[in-house]
């Protein structure tokens, strides 16, 4: 996206991209309680492996389709061949007035170059801790079943309840994505999020009762809200050359 969108419009559209993550968390839930409670021992298989090939297959056909459908529409701005001569060129007139440059590397820098100038750069590492520090914070989703299994509720009923704390950040997100766009702030739209899913780990240390607990679920989720606009910052604030960009993403992210 840091190759067609103007640094204004990248919020909002990560944030939407990201929203489907997060769905995805919901929709997982709702039909790990549909497969587990109606699928066991159908043509002798049990429950638990049909959830992994039913998922795992339309996820696996998704890729592959989205793979083919990315390589064959979507490209820089130089070279998209869906769109005319005009079109491409405003695209990069538009990117230019982003940093007073076109996105393009001067005098052919490569990828390696892109790499040595991203090591140089402190702001990459401040990013890494950054990135690090939320993949830790965030890290409860991997267990999210088992929180709401401490409620008390049956199988079923956990997995149902699992999935609406997803859908309020990844309906929340996109507008706060929108809003850092429009006002160009980036730091108190994705740090004030964090402080409220920091407030949610203590309510769910805190206490046994069920409501507070599951609200505290509620909290934990809008960290997301934050993390949706982490990448994006990368781009902000690396925009130039485009092989250090992608490069600085790339260490970051991993």
């Amino acid at each position: 996206m840091a190759l067609i969108c103007h640094l204004q419009e990248l919020s909002f559209r990560s944030a939407i991209l990201f929203s489907g993550a997060l769905i995805s968390y919901a929709f997982g839930s709702l039909w790990a309680a549909g497969i587990l409670g109606t699928m066991e021992d159908v043509l002798g298989i049990t429950a638990w492996r049909w959830l992994f090939f039913i998922e795992g297959s339309i996820t696996i056909l998704i890729a592959f389709i989205s793979t083919y459908a990315c390589s064959c529409k979507v490209d820089a701005p130089n070279n998209t061949r869906w769109l005319t001569a005009e079109q491409r060129h405003l695209a990069e007139v538009r990117l230019a007035e982003d940093v007073g440059e076109a996105d393009t590397d001067v005098g052919e820098v490569k990828i390696f170059e892109g790499l040595i100038l991203a090591l140089k750069d402190p702001k990459v590492y401040l990013f890494i801790l950054l990135l690090f520090s939320e993949a830790l914070g965030a890290s409860f989703s991997n267990f999210f079943p088992t929180f709401t299994s401490t409620l008390g509720y049956s199988t079923t009923v956990t997995l149902l309840i699992a999935a609406p704390p997803w859908v309020v950040p990844a309906i929340i997100g996109p507008f706060n994505a929108w809003h850092a766009d429009r006002t160009g702030e980036r730091f108190f739209h994705l740090v004030i999020w964090w402080g409220v899913a920091i407030a949610g780990y203590i309510i769910a240390l805190s206490t046994m009762a069920t409501a507070p607990r599951y609200f505290s679920l509620y909290l934990m989720t809008l960290g997301y809200t934050g993390t949706m606009l982490s990448i994006v910052w990368v781009a902000n604030t690396i925009p130039r050359p485009p092989s250090k960009r992608s490069v600085a993403i790339a260490l970051v992210t991993g």
